[in-house]
């Protein structure tokens, strides 16, 4: 443990932020295949119901994730403000012979790491906005293959 949280505190931010890339775009990734997965299952009429809890089930799980990554966003965007607001002042009180377009430039440069973070996880909102869109759907288009069936 001791040791994995020393290997984490030497890591870059480059580092950090590639890891969490790589975690999102696996997320997103096993996502899609669970969903395309779905989507094949309405082709049988006697799985129906499966396929509807299924995705119910996915829905709301999906949502959940929604809801975390909202909370974990307002997170970061409260601290990048924060965090511009001090650089900013630093910049102001230290003698750098900067235009304030250059100084604010400057604290955005500083701060790069943090609007990724945020880019990233608006990224992964997205997605899962999408997801949720298309189950929707499919929930219409089970309930339509069972008015068919039922004919």
């Amino acid at each position: 443990m001791e040791d994995n949280v020393q290997q984490n505190a030497e890591l870059t931010n480059d580092e950090k932020l590639e890891a969490i890339e790589k975690q999102l775009a696996e997320q997103r990734t096993n996502w899609g295949d669970r969903i395309v997965t779905l989507v094949k299952t309405l082709n049988n009429v006697e799985n129906l119901s499966d396929s509807q809890v299924t995705m119910l089930s996915y829905r709301q799980m999906i949502i959940d994730q929604l809801a975390k990554l909202n909370i974990r966003l307002r997170k970061i965007k409260s601290s990048y403000e924060r965090s511009y607001k001090t650089k900013l002042l630093d910049y102001y009180n230290h003698d750098y012979k900067m235009s304030d377009k250059h100084k604010d430039a400057a604290v955005i440069a500083d701060l790069h790491y943090i609007k990724k973070q945020i880019n990233f996880i608006e990224i992964q909102i997205d997605y899962y906005s999408e997801c949720v869109r298309t189950l929707d759907q499919m929930a219409w288009a089970i309930k339509n293959r069972i008015n068919i069936a039922t004919i």
